[in-house]
């Protein structure tokens, strides 16, 4: 025989409400943010394949330089997008296996040319053959460029920048120092 009943109701129409609107605003953002850089891309592609006129070393240097901005562009705008899908607690950055001895040269050339700094302005130090790591290549990008935008703006009369890379057992350490005051 049922003496005592409890009843608990819960209206779930606003949490559904608020879940079509994520959504619709994450169908906005894919259109809206990657519709031109993929735009872009394709153009890039074009001119560096010459199939809009001749270009000479200097301008093809460049518009590789644009293309690769544009992929990490693409790549930054699909995490932004990611993480909107993304269940609480799942992991948000894109773990890939990264050389550091190939990509942190690189990616200093590409922040000098982007910021018109002297050629001779960044010394970068690999003090050993690293290992490879699984990280996320567009995370420790953007750690290093902030890192040389800082030393860059913050050091007056800055001779040189250095970046310098070593491990040690099983960690890292990649060091930006500047010679500014």
């Amino acid at each position: 025989e049922l003496t005592h009943f409890v009843g608990f109701t819960r209206n779930i129409s606003n949490r559904k409400e608020i879940e079509n609107e994520r959504e619709c605003m994450v169908a906005a953002l894919a259109h809206d943010l990657l519709g031109p850089v993929i735009g872009e891309d394709c153009v890039l592609s074009q001119m560096l394949a010459g199939r809009m006129g001749a270009l000479n070393d200097e301008v093809c240097k460049a518009l590789k330089l644009l293309s690769q901005t544009n992929k990490d562009i693409l790549e930054t705008v699909s995490n932004v997008l990611e993480m909107y899908r993304c269940r609480p607690g799942a992991e948000l950055l894109f773990q890939e296996h990264l050389d550091l001895n190939m990509a942190l040269p690189d990616w200093v050339d590409a922040f000098r040319r982007l910021s018109n700094q002297r050629e001779n302005l960044f010394q970068v130090h690999i003090s050993e053959r690293l290992p490879a790591l699984r990280a996320s290549r567009q995370g420790l990008r953007r750690l290093l460029n902030n890192l040389l935008d800082n030393s860059v703006k913050a050091a007056i009369g800055v001779d040189s920048i250095h970046i310098t890379a070593w491990s040690s057992h099983e960690t890292i350490t990649i060091e930006v120092t500047d010679t500014g005051f």
